[in-house]
């Protein structure tokens, strides 16, 4: 059987062409794929959607240039200050937050990068599913479990009084402390998976 060249063309390109896109991949070397380098997971996009948005994934076009002009804003507040300036009122301005914001974060170390986008459309939270982009509702197990820890939540007097109790106590032994201050994961829920934004160290 006679096979014409021109038909063995499209099936070489593939060929070539494959074997220059795998070539191009960095490798371990195991071979695989090399995923490792830096990565930045912040976005201003809520995990959550707020309820004003019902169940629309996407902003519309007057929703998503107001929602841009507010996150300008915020970044405007990250602009290097003037040291010659004034210092702030004694005992805060009495704006909400710690002793009148004096010492909290300010602009500068919470980094409010850009929206997710989707094509040309700014969707209203990271959750797409359930409809409502809402987290669901806390199953009874989760329920108790949630307050079984907060049980531990309590004044220092310095004794072990968890020893008297079943199950594990608060933080009395280095296998309970969180995977992120034993640095194995990353900070909060930046290392995944899902690889998600925080406040910062995105």
């Amino acid at each position: 059987m006679k096979i014409k060249a021109t038909a063995l063309l499209p099936i070489l390109s593939a060929v070539v062409i494959g074997s220059f896109a795998t070539a191009d991949i960095p490798r371990t070397a195991e071979g695989k794929p090399d995923m490792s380098g830096t990565y930045n997971v912040g976005t201003s996009t809520s995990m959550q959607r707020n309820r004003i948005f019902g169940d629309n994934r996407y902003m519309t076009e007057e929703q998503a240039e107001r929602y841009t002009r507010a996150t300008q804003s915020i970044l405007q507040g990250r602009t290097e200050s003037d040291p010659d300036r004034e210092a702030p009122p004694e005992g805060g301005d009495g704006s909400p937050g710690a002793a009148g914001n004096v010492g909290g974060y300010n602009a500068f170390w919470i980094p409010r990068d850009g929206t997710t986008s989707v094509g040309k459309m700014i969707p209203t939270s990271i959750i797409y599913e359930p409809e409502n982009g809402r987290y669901p509702p806390r199953t009874e197990k989760s329920r108790e479990q949630r307050a079984s820890r907060y049980r531990n939540y309590r004044q220092n007097d310095g004794t072990a009084w968890w020893l008297e109790n079943e199950g594990p106590g608060p933080y009395d032994d280095p296998e309970l402390r969180p995977l992120a201050e034993r640095c194995l994961l990353g900070f909060s829920s930046t290392s995944g998976p899902p690889m998600l934004p925080a406040l910062y160290n995105n």
